[in-house]
């Protein structure tokens, strides 16, 4: 039964599936910080909040602080116009996730740091920029058999359209990496190495309201996410031809954020979300087979079973260091059969 386990192992490129998913989280990451961005600028100015010492900007009266869960929400704090033209900035993100097993798949952790720094342009009732990202990750199965490591680097354009009560933003990301993969199965092992791109795509529609205790956030959003990773000829023992594979999403989500200023320091706020993936698709891999084979030993494995519908819920909190935001939160996905999620963020925003 070990050997035939053995042999299976040998035979599937877990790595392969765990550099996709890493990858896919990657993209994701950088759709969320260019609505984090945007959000920022409609409703801080391009300085930020104020929590404490810090003077807030604001458009057209509004009060606002950009909060870790990708949602601008409003604060009673006392607001100075905002100076619209340029400005630039920077951020740093790391992320951890969780992928559950399933069949065929005994589960994986990935972790992910991404940076960015970006410039953009903000007027009265409309903003526009562009950035740089570069991300580094890494992925490692359950029984540590196989593992990713990632490098990826890629730019990003955005924009908003606003009313002091309504905002519509957008954003787009095209980025290329590397994956270094390992696998190994008993005292074989192989190592692989590919390139892989990504593309993003997504918008937002949001509005902000002020209550006794804070302000609430609802919004709704669509976000298309693809990863490809090129075909590639590992080396050692148990080296495998793999082909290419496609990793999809097209996720769209209704939800509303919530925040507290009850606290002149810290910010706790809470989102909660209704997701549907209306693409959901891994291609897996065609035609896998042993590079040291004499004839054809193709066969097929399958992508991960991924889940359309889920729940997402998240807690966090932020505070302000002179022109840094820092955030900590957690967020979970609720009512996933196959693919659990669960993400840690740390987060450091600055500007300059």
């Amino acid at each position: 039964a070990s050997e035939a386990a053995n042999f299976m192992q040998a035979l599937t490129p877990t790595d392969n599936a765990i550099g996709a998913q890493s990858q896919l989280r990657t993209s994701e990451a950088m759709g969320s910080m260019m609505l984090s961005r945007v959000n920022q600028v409609r409703q801080t100015g391009p300085q930020g909040a104020n929590l404490g010492a810090i003077k807030m900007a604001a458009l057209s009266g509004g009060k606002g602080v950009m909060t870790d869960g990708d949602q601008t929400l409003p604060t009673l704090s006392e607001a100075s116009p905002m100076k619209p033209g340029w400005s630039a900035y920077g951020e740093v993100r790391g992320l951890r996730s969780r992928i559950g097993a399933q069949q065929g798949y005994l589960g994986s952790r990935t972790n992910m740091v991404t940076g960015l720094i970006g410039l953009d342009f903000s007027q009265k009732n409309y903003i526009v920029g562009a950035a740089l990202h570069v991300a580094n990750g890494d992925g490692k199965q359950s029984n540590r058999a196989a593992t990713s490591k990632s490098d990826t680097y890629a730019v990003s354009a955005y924009g908003s359209i606003f009313s002091p009560k309504l905002a519509l933003d957008v954003y787009a990301t095209r980025g290329t990496g590397n994956l270094d993969l390992t696998r190994t199965a008993g005292l074989l092992s192989a190592v692989g190495s590919t390139d892989t791109t990504l593309f993003n795509i997504g918008a937002a529609l949001s509005s902000p309201t002020k209550v006794k205790w804070g302000s609430f956030t609802p919004s709704v959003s669509l976000a298309y996410d693809q990863v490809d990773i090129d075909a590639y000829r590992e080396t050692g023992a148990i080296a495998l031809s793999v082909n290419k594979r496609k990793v999809k999403s097209f996720v769209g989500r209704l939800g509303v954020a919530a925040m507290s200023d009850q606290a002149k320091t810290f910010k706790p706020w809470a989102r909660i979300a209704l997701a549907h993936d209306f693409e959901a698709s891994d291609s897996g891999t065609k035609k896998i087979g042993f590079v040291s084979a004499t004839g054809p030993n193709f066969v097929d494995v399958a992508g991960l079973v991924l889940d359309k519908t889920w729940g997402e819920l998240g807690l966090g909190i932020d505070t302000k260091l002179d022109k840094a935001t820092l955030g900590l939160s957690y967020e979970t996905t609720l009512g996933r059969d196959n693919v659990q999620i669960e993400q840690i963020r740390a987060r450091i925003r600055f500007t300059f």
